[in-house]
């Protein structure tokens, strides 16, 4: 593996642990927001150790290395910013797992040990621990709004970053395979904002772009699962409008001709049902 296909894994890796662990989170944060649930000790622990541990040297690996072209230059400010909101999230974190240590593991444990102890003497110690306490329960709710807001920055600065991935095919292939993911972490609208980062036609475009990719790599199959997706996003003459329906049919009618090659009757007929349906768009004033 190269060091630029290593870079594009690392990234992928990166967004991956990062939608994962937004998403973790979210059902965390709206429990507290809604009913002042405060999270289990075991949750966070789990979160901070198997999400956001390697989310944040993801982010060090991928964002702090030295730009290689101009455009890389440009975005380079914003990977900085990216890496330093994922680094303050997981510390956010670990001092969020710290507080409810403190406020669910210490303090049963404090309260049965001050109701045995009868020496006057220790009254002071049992004081500061309280006031200890008391502080850690007064900062959970503080962390865990700090951690909802890195978080909402950090991918608000991924979807800004994509525009520089235009080439990366791997992640292309990543965020179509995975779109189910990306509708419950970038709601609505925000999905073809997603993707108009890298491309002008926004998620239409970038399914043909992904079909095209797939094609050139034989995967024909995979190649005819997007266009059938790309069917499905274009109901109206304004999305019709964001790609060319020319390249559609022209992919449609290789794949139909490599189907009669491969004798994969499967691969010629699914394509001649999208074929029809495309040609008849494309005739459509």
């Amino acid at each position: 593996m190269s060091a630029t296909q290593f870079l594009e894994y690392e990234r992928i890796r990166f967004l991956h642990l990062l939608m994962n662990g937004f998403l973790q989170y979210k059902e965390i944060y709206q429990a507290f927001e809604k009913n002042q649930e405060i999270p289990r000790c075991p949750t966070v622990e789990s979160l901070c150790q198997e999400v956001f541990l390697e989310l944040r040297d993801k982010a060090h690996s991928v964002f702090r290395r030295m730009p290689r072209s101009e455009e890389e230059a440009r975005l380079h400010d914003y990977e900085l910013l990216c890496d330093l909101v994922i680094g303050a999230c997981y510390h956010e974190l670990r001092q969020l797992q710290e507080n409810l240590h403190l406020s669910k593991l210490y303090r049963p444990r404090y309260m049965d040990l001050k109701k045995q102890m009868h020496d006057a003497s220790f009254e002071e110690y049992f004081l500061i621990g309280e006031n200890l306490i008391a502080e850690a329960e007064g900062l959970i709710p503080k962390n865990m709004r700090w951690i909802w807001q890195l978080l909402l920055e950090a991918l608000a600065l991924v979807k800004s970053l994509l525009g520089a991935q235009v080439k990366n095919r791997v992640l292309l292939r990543y965020l179509i395979r995975n779109i189910d993911l990306i509708e419950k972490v970038y709601d609505g609208e925000a999905v073809d904002g997603l993707f108009g980062e890298m491309f002008s036609g926004g998620y239409p475009e970038a399914l043909l772009r992904s079909s095209q990719d797939l094609i050139e790599s034989a995967h024909f199959h995979s190649a005819l699962d997007h266009l059938r997706r790309l069917r499905d996003t274009l109901p109206s003459q304004n999305r019709a409008a964001a790609v060319d329906l020319s390249e559609v049919v022209q992919a449609l009618r290789r794949i139909q001709g490599e189907g009669k090659l491969l004798r994969d009757n499967e691969l010629v007929a699914r394509s001649q049902g999208l074929l029809e349906a495309f040609e008849k768009a494309a005739s459509t004033p």
